[in-house]
């Protein structure tokens, strides 16, 4: 997975959900430039998540006001990443490399 995509889809992501404006989506601007607080980056990461078919462990989500969008496009390539090799294969940017069970490893957020 490339940032840069990665950093599109997060943009696109706030620009939909969040209705930002996406003039103000910078690589340096931060989740607390865009008055998001610790409830909507974590709504922001569900829904990071079922765009891009992964599961972030709680561990794996380290992001708060002082984060940069580049970061967090950088945690999700960075994730995205770890799940195409634990599974083999590379999975291209927006899709899924396999269930956690496919990879051989526990789910990284127990079932309901």
């Amino acid at each position: 997975m490339e940032q840069q995509p990665v950093f599109d889809t997060l943009a696109n992501l706030l620009t939909e959900h969040f209705d930002l404006d996406r003039a103000r989506l910078l690589p340096e601007t931060t989740f607390g430039d865009l008055e998001m607080d610790s409830l909507a980056l974590m709504e922001m990461l569900v829904v990071a998540e079922g765009e891009l078919g992964m599961v972030l462990a709680d561990t794996d989500a380290d992001l708060g006001p002082t984060s940069t969008l580049a970061e967090a496009a950088a945690l999700l390539e960075r994730h995205g990443t770890d799940a195409a090799e634990a599974a083999g294969t590379d999975a291209p940017a927006g899709t899924d490399a396999g269930t956690d069970a496919e990879a051989g490893r526990a789910p990284a957020v127990p079932a309901p």
